[in-house]
């Protein structure tokens, strides 16, 4: 997983790229592109930060339903 600054959370954290098919068709809407490769995700729990890869202020945030959910 890369490292990188994550806006949301304000500190760098791990990053993923984006799973299935939901993610995928949130991060084109919240960014405005068609195609979504390039763009990762904040793997921190509660983040919703999606970002492309080289460019940490190109991205935005997924909706409340993609929030990453808390450890139990």
């Amino acid at each position: 997983m890369p490292y990188k600054w994550c806006r949301n959370c304000g500190r760098m954290r791990d990053f993923r790229r984006l799973e299935g098919d939901a993610e995928r068709a949130a991060a084109r809407e919240v960014t405005g592109q068609r195609n979504v490769d390039a763009y990762i995700r904040c793997a921190h729990e509660g983040c919703r930060r999606v970002q492309r890869h080289g460019k940490s202020s190109d991205g935005g945030t997924l909706p409340e339903e993609l929030r990453i959910p808390a450890a139990e």
